[in-house]
């Protein structure tokens, strides 16, 4: 058999071979990219899911305590505290050493504005408390905006403006009408409900 028989005859076992291994390394390639792809997703979802998770509870968290600002508050009458039973109420729940010595020194002096001192500390304390939980809802879901569809966050942007609005009139309880803030109050939650919803859709969404 000639050298050209030889070549007629190999030539497209060679690029047979040839062309196996580019669309072999190419189906490599893609299978790669792919996995690549699934992996991030995977990762995104496991994110977003958590991200929910968390401003969930972080929502829950600030709307209860600036809800308690207002309605009925169980706190101690402090009839039969002495002074150092109220030292160590106000130590528990975390006063100022300041307020701590004026109220000791107050005690037995004069009960009835001692006692009235803690109770504008502990207006205070649930004030801040309230704001804190607040801001840390609000810096949560900013920082982790990616993870919330457009949609999401305004209905998120809209709840928080509202829930501040009512934080605001709560720490101002006396300038504000209770109609007012009542539907306020009713404001909040309607928009507590419907991001509820939604995003449990989102999340039912990407496990689907």
């Amino acid at each position: 058999m000639k050298v050209v028989d030889w070549v007629v005859l190999l030539l497209p076992i060679t690029l047979t071979g040839i062309l196996g291994l580019f669309f072999n390394a190419k189906l490599e390639k893609q299978k790669h990219i792919l996995q690549k792809k699934i992996q991030d997703f995977s990762l995104y979802n496991e994110k977003k899911h958590l991200c929910y998770s968390e401003l969930y509870k972080l929502m829950k968290e600030a709307q209860g305590h600036i809800f308690g600002l207002k309605g009925l508050i169980s706190r101690p009458s402090f009839d039969d505290y002495n002074k150092d039973d109220i030292e160590s109420y106000l130590n528990e729940i975390g006063t100022t050493q300041k307020v701590v010595n004026d109220v000791v020194d107050l005690w037995e002096v004069n009960k009835d504005k001692a006692i009235k001192k803690v109770r504008e500390y502990e207006k205070l304390r649930d004030l801040t408390l309230a704001k804190n939980a607040l801001i840390k809802a609000k810096n949560f879901w900013l920082l982790n905006e990616l993870y919330f569809i457009e949609y999401t966050s305004d209905k998120l942007d809209e709840y928080f403006q509202k829930l501040n609005e009512l934080y605001i009139n709560y720490s101002h309880i006396e300038e504000v009408s209770r109609i007012e803030n009542r539907e306020i109050k009713k404001e909040v939650e309607d928009k507590f409900n419907v991001l509820k919803a939604r995003m449990k859709d989102e999340l039912s969404s990407f496990i689907e």
